[in-house]
């Protein structure tokens, strides 16, 4: 099987000749990674409010690079609002979980949260043993957790990291 690839009205198409001489035609989607020169863009800014600028400095270079760069206000407001969230929860650790988690004890239980676990919109402690997640708080107890979820709120957690 033969596969080409050409050019049409700015789209890229993928050519697939098969054995039977059957062509098909697909189009090959590419990723858009950062914005175009001059495209509008959103991020967070250090007041924790989402602004907009144009693409077209290393200063806009820079904050796509760090995570801090977004198509939509939608998508960086979400950002913001999982960021606070996040924040809430290792408040929340450093004020009611003062044991110290050894992560060598596969027989210390862990507790973090688990989002869509047996059930849409839910959201369950559950807890792991050896394996350390990046960007996970973990708590040395189910207690604690669930208090913790109940102050911050089931579903503002869930909406933050579904």
């Amino acid at each position: 099987m033969e596969i080409k690839t050409i050019k049409i009205e700015n789209k890229e198409y993928e050519i697939k000749v098969n054995e039977n001489n059957i062509l098909t035609l697909t189009e090959i989607k590419k990723v858009k990674l950062s914005p175009d020169d001059y495209e509008k863009y959103f991020y967070i800014n250090n007041n924790g409010y989402v602004q907009s600028s144009y693409f077209n400095s290393s200063i806009d270079e820079n904050r796509w690079e760090a995570g801090n760069g977004f198509f939509t206000q939608e998508e960086a407001e979400k950002e913001l609002e999982r960021r606070k969230v996040f924040q809430l929860l290792k408040e929340f650790k450093l004020q009611h979980d003062n044991v110290e988690l050894d992560w060598k004890n596969s027989k210390q239980k862990k507790w973090a949260i688990v989002i869509d676990g047996y059930e849409k919109n839910k959201v369950y402690c559950t807890h792991t043993c050896t394996i350390r997640d990046l960007n996970t708080i973990y708590f040395s107890s189910k207690d604690i957790l669930d208090q913790a979820i109940y102050e911050i709120g089931e579903k503002r957690i869930y909406n933050a990291f579904k």
